[in-house]
């Protein structure tokens, strides 16, 4: 599972804006993505909410009825802590291991595989979150393991219920020519968010947003 795409973010409306960051890249990108998709969220109540699909992104990961295509619910739009996790079409499941989270924890996303085995032959993703359960911050949880496995085929981005958001790619994946990382904070409006991506290139056909 080489993800091309993951997002995280903390704040205000982080909900809304990582499934509407999706949407963009699928707008504006060609490539594997708009296939498997993993959309994760905590509420403000404190709940874990998934949305996940093999095939369309971000078009189907919301059904109402019979119709696919929507916006999440307004309470998933509203979540502070957010994270998605998408790349091509068809991928094993279960797709939640790409994204593993708990509601009293945060989120663990990443891009190329975020799931291999570490050191310890335990998924990479899975350590993360099990430091942030320990009470370690996502800040350092991310830095500690990263730096651990330098030659590891992944970068993690993790969030935690207390606004920490940490993100590194490993020495491994920035050699290669088509990555791209994000990080951006708005300490005012108290929002911080991450994208990685690899192997997803503009199309110059694509609509401008």
């Amino acid at each position: 599972m080489s993800v091309t795409i993951g997002i995280a973010a903390f704040g205000p409306m982080a909900g809304l804006g990582v499934f509407a960051g999706l949407q963009a890249a699928e707008r504006v990108g060609e490539g594997s993505i708009g296939g498997f998709a993993v959309y994760r969220v905590i509420t403000e109540d404190g709940r874990l909410v998934t949305f996940k699909t093999q095939r369309g992104g971000s078009s189907t990961l919301v059904t109402r009825g019979e119709v696919t295509g929507g916006l999440p619910p307004e309470d998933v739009q509203r979540a502070k802590i957010a994270a998605v996790i998408s790349s091509g079409p068809d991928r094993p499941e279960p797709l939640e291991r790409g994204l593993p989270g708990e509601a009293e924890v945060g989120l663990v996303t990443g891009h190329r595989i975020p799931m291999a085995p570490t050191k310890r032959g335990r998924p990479l993703n899975l350590e993360v979150l099990e430091l942030m359960k320990g009470g370690v911050p996502a800040t350092q949880a991310v830095k500690l393991l990263m730096d651990e496995h330098p030659e590891i085929d992944a970068g993690i981005i993790a969030v935690d219920v207390n606004g920490n958001l940490g993100a590194q790619n490993s020495q491994k994946v920035l050699r290669r020519p088509d990555v791209m990382e994000v990080l951006r904070e708005d300490k005012e409006a108290g929002c911080k968010v991450a994208v990685f991506i690899n192997e997803i290139h503009p199309n110059t056909t694509a609509p401008s947003l």
